[in-house]
């Protein structure tokens, strides 16, 4: 399967997967300057979901990328609860602030549905080392 037409899925979570890390790390060392123990944390368990998800594509090994899946879903159902928390108290809500949010449901989803469609089909035997030349595509930049 291809991502949006581009490449194929493992090549796809591999490029999101070092952009994760690379904007992880950028997080961390912003929470470094200014520090908050909560969002040091969180960068941490980012980058390491990244890097074992990361480490699951190359070695073709599906349930590492479960952990980047569970948070994800997390992180779309927490931007939920905040939209709608907003809305339901009627709190005063800049229009950037709702489109930000949108935005970040958005991107979240796409980092997901590409980490499942590989999820499964490397379950399926459809993308394996055997037959990956088979199924590689190669995106415009790599």
């Amino acid at each position: 399967t291809r991502f949006f037409g581009m490449c194929d899925m493992r090549r796809a979570v591999i490029i999101i997967n070092i952009v994760g890390i690379l904007l992880s790390v950028i997080a961390l060392a912003n929470q470094l300057a200014n520090p908050e123990v909560y969002m040091i944390l969180v960068a941490v368990i980012a980058i390491a979901l990244h890097a074992l998800a990361l480490a699951g594509a190359i070695k073709y090994q599906p349930w590492w990328f479960m952990g980047v899946m569970l948070y994800c879903g997390y992180q779309i159902f927490q931007t939920l609860y905040v939209i709608i928390f907003l809305i339901r108290h009627g709190l005063p809500v800049v229009n950037q602030i709702m489109f930000a949010l949108l935005v970040n449901i958005i991107i979240v989803a796409i980092v997901l549905y590409a980490h499942y469609v590989l999820f499964q089909e490397m379950r399926r035997g459809i993308m394996t080392a055997v037959n990956y030349p088979t199924e590689e595509h190669s995106c415009c930049c790599v």
